[in-house]
């Protein structure tokens, strides 16, 4: 045998030795390979054999059972991060992640934090005719900052004014003594609920509706909201601002985090207020900035009134 066809036999034989020591892991798929699939079987080639796998061939994908998905990220020094990061992954079939890699991101400090976080992620493994087996994912982390931008905003009829971030969407509902106005990050239009924005609701005719002062009707409705709340973080004494008398109560409730500013009325007048700024309880100090931007606003515009 010349020396050139056994080196190459040698090679050959470590390639293939090579092949058959790494691990086969399952790549789930729809009926036509996408980019992204390509993508995947290239980035982890290195270090496992992938192989295609179809619901139909009998596979059970992977399901969550410990761990969370961040919505916030902050650098060393404490300041927010924003930003965006796709990650691959390999599910094992002991549930762990490992091999994670980045498919896109707006920043290596993003991807850091998400690779990370997934260190703590556990799950019940992927299975293929009731086997389990190291099956690959990905996940699209979102890290939220405050906005920066803001509007100043009309309230109608009224002729208030508040500040809106620039990017959140404005919507009224008014009906009867009860004047409405959502301020909010996601679009409430076709009856939607938002996540994180601001209330402000005007009830004129309290004495007529409820039988009560504005202030009686603002103390009974904090009371209530004392009593519903999972926790109360904080409460503040009343204070003139204005037209009005405020008091204020911070609570969580469920998952999420929410400040009420209640007014009444200072000259007597039957009109009462209530605000209420909300977020879940994770992305409260991203929003906290914002809803204090938003809290000095102008309710109604008295020269709208004069005669």
């Amino acid at each position: 045998m010349k020396p050139t066809t056994a080196i190459l036999l040698l090679l050959l034989s470590s390639l293939l030795c090579h092949a058959a020591e790494r691990s086969i892991v399952y790549n789930r798929i729809s009926e036509k390979r996408s980019e992204l699939d390509d993508v995947v079987a290239t980035a982890l080639a290195p270090k496992y054999s992938v192989k295609d796998v179809r619901d139909s061939e009998g596979y059970v994908p992977p399901k969550p059972i410990a761990g969370h998905l961040p919505r916030t990220a902050r650098t060393p020094d404490g300041k927010p991060l924003g930003g965006t990061a796709l990650i691959g992954y390999v599910i094992t079939t002991d549930g762990r992640v490992v091999a994670p890699f980045v498919v896109k991101s707006t920043g290596e400090a993003v991807s850091s934090i998400a690779m990370k976080t997934m260190e703590e992620w556990r799950f019940i493994p992927a299975t293929l005719k009731g086997v389990a087996i190291a099956t690959t994912a990905g996940q699209e982390f979102e890290f939220e900052t405050p906005p920066t931008e803001f509007v100043e905003q009309v309230l109608e009829p009224t002729g208030g004014r508040i500040q809106r971030p620039k990017d959140w969407f404005y919507a009224e509902g008014h009906g009867g003594p009860v004047y409405l106005w959502t301020i909010s990050r996601e679009n409430t239009a076709g009856g939607r609920r938002y996540n994180t924005g601001v209330r402000i609701q005007l009830f004129s005719g309290v004495k007529q509706g409820t039988g009560k002062t504005a202030k009686q009707f603002i103390l009974d409705f904090l009371a209530s909201k004392k009593k519903e709340a999972d926790k109360v973080l904080k409460t503040c004494e009343e204070k003139p601002q204005g037209l009005f008398t405020r008091i204020c109560l911070e609570t969580e409730e469920g998952p999420d985090h929410v400040l009420y500013s209640l007014f009444w009325m200072t000259s007597g007048t039957d009109i009462a207020v209530v605000t209420i700024a909300g977020t879940s309880k994770e992305l409260w100090e991203t929003y906290a900035p914002t809803f204090d931007k938003m809290g000095a606003f102008e309710l109604i515009d008295m020269k709208r009134f004069e005669k």
